[in-house]
């Protein structure tokens, strides 16, 4: 199980998004007056956000299971 999520990680490492963009979101949050709670950066993260408000939790923990290897 180890070995599969080290695999996902460093392939999720070669498509992640640049650092500069995440950077960009901690300065403007850090600079904000009223800051929200959180941020989102990427498309991946809208498209999880997505998913996560349609499907069920058992179907996202299959989703999440594949990705990494394990199902």
């Amino acid at each position: 199980m180890f070995s599969a999520v080290r695999q996902a990680a460093e392939r999720s490492g070669k498509d992640a998004i640049p650092a500069i963009v995440v950077a960009r979101a901690v300065a403007h949050a850090l600079t904000e007056k009223r800051p929200k709670t959180r941020y989102l950066v990427g498309r991946r993260a809208r498209i999880q956000l997505i998913l996560r408000k349609l499907l069920p939790d058992r179907v996202m923990d299959r989703i999440t299971a594949r990705y990494l290897g394990l199902g």
